[in-house]
């Protein structure tokens, strides 16, 4: 295997393996069999040679700093650990990463941790940053993205990239939005860059004018709903369901005149599967069938109806 170690100072160096060690270490083309070097600042090129195959690790951690507790649960002994020194595997040029993604309706706050610094752009706009720190060796910052726009709409992150990272690890986690009253189509979330990944809950709120008889009968009919929905008419609770028909008799509920229609629908967790490693996810579109096996959808599918019964 090779790669490239990058050192952000003279130090020495502790090389570090799993319970396959390489045969042979190469530093700048020189053979090492010690456990410990010095690194000058800058790049070393690094070979390593196995003659076995399985699963094992190799990382270079400075020996001169404070031990590192990682705090982190379920996490790698070096995720975060500011002693390990970062490998670049493509050994490019710095060179300006942009990252392109979709905002959430009514998004009103923006903010992540990079290793660079980042600039975020909505078209052509450049949007100033609410606060930016630097800390620990990550840039925090915020956007104050409220008077955007109430739709989805597209954005990009610039990032000046530093050695050894490239794309989305210049991010140190997720992209975190705050999203307030926005405007959606009925349809899969789940089918939307923004949300694909969303589980959790949804209020859907529409004002309706209805013109009904005494004798009437009022059915609101959801249509296809995934996959759990409470309605609220003219603020009264109406009725939950977690299973189709997905229709609720709101007669006594309505009024002549202006309705207020209040839905709150939750999905399952099929879409935040998709985010980590686990055997409960799918590469299939959740529209999709395999072998009779229906993926979950998220939201109101629709189509909605106010029905008038005699």
């Amino acid at each position: 295997m090779k790669t490239s170690v990058l050192c952000d100072e003279d130090c020495e160096v502790l090389l570090r393996h799993g319970s396959i060690k390489p045969e042979k270490i190469r530093i700048d083309k020189v053979l090492s069999d010690k456990e410990t070097v010095f690194l000058s600042k800058g790049r070393h090129d690094i070979l390593l040679k196995y003659t076995s195959c399985g699963r094992t690790y190799f990382i270079a951690e400075k020996c001169d700093k404070k031990p590192f507790e990682q705090a982190m649960p379920l996490s790698m002994k070096w995720y975060r650990n500011p002693n390990i020194l970062p490998f670049d595997l493509k050994n490019e040029p710095d060179r300006t990463h942009t990252l392109e993604f979709e905002l959430p309706p009514a998004a009103q706050e923006l903010s992540f941790k990079s290793y660079a610094k980042a600039s975020l752009y909505l078209g052509d706009e450049k949007i100033c940053a609410k606060k930016e720190e630097y800390s620990g060796g990550l840039f925090s910052y915020v956007f104050d993205i409220s008077d955007v726009s109430l739709k989805r709409r597209p954005a990009r992150l610039e990032i000046q990239s530093e050695s050894g990272r490239n794309g989305a690890d210049l991010l140190d986690t997720y992209i975190d939005f705050k999203c307030g009253k926005g405007l959606v189509e009925l349809g899969d979330w789940g089918e939307w860059e923004s949300l694909s990944s969303y589980s959790g809950g949804a209020v859907y709120e529409k004002t309706i004018c209805i013109s009904k008889a005494d004798d009437e009968q009022i059915i609101l009919d959801l249509g296809e709903v995934w996959s759990s929905c409470e309605v609220w008419v003219n603020g009264k609770y109406v009725g939950t369901k977690l299973t189709p028909e997905w229709t609720f008799d709101i007669t006594e509920f309505a009024v002549n005149g202006e309705n207020r229609l209040i839905v709150e629908v939750y999905n399952t967790l099929y879409n935040h599967y998709k985010t980590i490693p686990t055997q409960y996810k799918t590469n299939q579109s959740p529209s999709t069938e395999e072998n009779g096996c229906k993926f979950t959808k998220s939201g109101i599918i629709g189509p909605v109806k106010v029905r008038i019964c005699k």
